[in-house]
């Protein structure tokens, strides 16, 4: 059987090599120790006599945990290398995994015989229901299996507080979890600093106890399977929550928290008024989400709106949402980023009062039936008054609305995209009418051919998300077949020696991903590029 083992010659030690940080050190440590002798019958491979640096990028590439744990177990220098990442990532699924395995694992963590505890930074919890059979999925039945019933007062709480370089939890919160001993071994972990929980099966009466985490960075908290309001009493351990964490730049509230049969939903006043008495606690936050019931008071919540880079707020309900655009534009409080999901006159007013916005991002701007003038205002007003700072501008709707429509720019409105020469990522809805079809072409229609020529104008684009807006042609009759052939059109369009080099975004069309690719022609004797499908679309560097 051929082993792969690491060349013998050069110089190889860790001195031998600029130190880097991190991975490549860990690279060499791996990599770098003095062998013995190789029996004749073993080989050296191709892959560990690359150069650390190359081989680093190589494996860093690899996103898929089952494919690395096949990888390290190939030889001993990969596994000490690759265990670390490995490790990083912990999931606890009982639900998918079985209770039998999740309490081994947990047994593990709490009498420390988990020599890659250290490693984790990155704690998922999905289900933590420990029953041994479908019918036992609560703590109390007393028909559990006698094995598993230990695990909650004996096991888990010191399992948790094992992983003590855990720096986010992502948390599927579920009422029938043994939630309260969960907490109290993870706010004993010293390293915790960002908190990600979902409400996924949960009951209006019950309280969260959120007031027992301190020193956070970032708190979210969102909603999973659970529809419903949140108990309201639940701003009260938010609040202290907030109060414990002077260092929390980023705050994300996504439920609501109200009575389930009351209309007395909180705002951000209720959340942070006496949050402000406090100059130390003051909170500094950078990011801020929050639904749009919140923005109905937040009189003495402005203050904190000061610090902001970046905003996300549905904006869904305009008479909700109107004051804080206001309250923004009075104070002259800019905002480099800012996410909703549909603009409004409140909006556009605030966007047109400064300059400077960096990121735009609308979400659903076809929602409302009616948007009046406010596709002309976002790309005669807002997008000039930027195009200076303007490194995003993502423009998101549907495919196969006729609402849709008033959104694609026309070719003036192109233009003023065009002048935005910091542009990265873009996005918007293009009118479309497919190749031949009996519908002749409308005024303000671009083709496409046309339009990823005219994108090249843009020296920084990495990212153009193209949304047809279609029209359906005699020979069309549905969404997804006139789709296909915006698709077809783009993987046709030939583009020579000449040009390939200007086209270095990435482009999006449904779930589809493209990139210009050298694909010569060997008929005629010719170098070609074309635009190819690279699914899955591939990390942003």
């Amino acid at each position: 059987m051929w082993k792969i083992l690491p060349s013998l010659g050069g110089d190889s030690s860790p001195e031998a090599l600029p130190r880097r940080p991190k991975i490549a050190s860990r690279i060499a440590r791996a990599f770098g120790k003095v062998k013995e002798a190789r029996p004749a019958c073993e080989q050296t491979g191709p892959l560990l006599s690359l150069p650390f640096e190359l081989l680093e990028q190589i494996l860093d590439k690899v996103d898929s945990k089952n494919d690395l744990c096949a990888l390290r177990s190939t030889c001993t220098q990969l596994n000490e290398y690759l265990e670390p990442t490995i490790w990083e990532d912990l999931v606890f699924d009982s639900a998918e995994r079985g209770s039998y395995r999740t309490g081994d694992l947990i047994k593990a963590l709490a009498s420390e015989k988990a020599p890659w505890a250290p490693w984790t930074t990155t704690l998922h919890i999905n289900s933590m229901v420990i029953f041994s059979s479908a019918t036992q999925a609560t703590w109390k039945d007393p028909n559990m299996d006698s094995r598993l019933k230990p695990l909650k007062d004996h096991f888990i709480a010191p399992g948790f507080k094992a992983l003590r370089n855990v720096k986010r939890l992502y948390w599927k919160l579920k009422l029938n979890d043994p939630y309260s001993t969960m907490v109290d071994g993870l706010v004993a972990v010293p390293s915790l600093e960002e908190l990600y929980i979902t409400f996924d099966h949960w009951a209006s009466m019950s309280i969260f106890a959120l007031d027992k985490f301190s020193h956070l960075t970032v708190l979210s908290l969102e909603k999973g399977g659970w529809q419903w309001p949140v108990c309201r009493a639940m701003y009260i351990p938010l609040r202290k929550a907030i109060q414990a964490s002077p260092n929390l730049v980023d705050l994300r509230i996504g439920i609501v928290l109200a009575e389930q049969h009351l209309n007395m939903a909180l705002t951000l006043d209720d959340i942070f008024a006496e949050t402000l008495t406090m100059p130390a606690l003051k909170p500094r936050l950078q990011h801020l989400r929050a639904l749009d019931v919140y923005w109905t008071s937040f009189r003495h919540a402005y203050p904190v709106l000061s610090q902001l880079t970046s905003l996300d707020i549905p904006n869904v309900h305009p008479e909700q949402t109107c004051g804080v655009w206001g309250v923004l534009a009075k104070q002259g409080i800019v905002i480099p980023s800012v996410s909703v999901m549909t603009l409004s006159a409140d909006l556009v007013r605030y966007l047109t009062s400064f300059v400077g916005l960096q990121k735009l991002r609308i979400k659903g701007a076809s929602i409302h039936e009616d948007p009046g003038n406010l596709p002309e205002l976002l790309y005669n007003k807002v997008i000039p008054r930027h195009k200076e700072s303007l490194t995003t501008v993502l423009v998101e709707t549907g495919y196969h609305r006729s609402r849709y429509m008033v959104w694609c720019p026309k070719p003036a409105e192109l233009e003023s995209i065009l002048q935005c020469q910091l542009l990265v990522e873009l996005s918007f809805p293009l009118l479309y009418y497919a190749p031949g079809g009996s519908i002749p072409l409308a005024e303000n229609t671009v083709p496409v051919p046309t339009l990823l020529h005219m994108l090249t104008r843009l020296p920084n684009l990495r990212y153009m998300h193209l949304i047809p807006a279609l029209v359906y042609p005699a020979a069309l009759d549905n969404c997804r077949q006139t789709a296909s052939s915006v698709v077809e059109e783009v993987q046709t369009m030939e583009l020579s020696e000449d040009e390939w080099t200007n086209f270095k975004y990435d482009l999006q069309i449904l779930s589809g991903y493209f990139r210009v690719m050298r694909r010569d022609n060997t008929v005629e004797g010719r170098r070609c590029w074309f635009y190819t499908n690279i699914n899955p679309r591939p990390c942003s560097g």
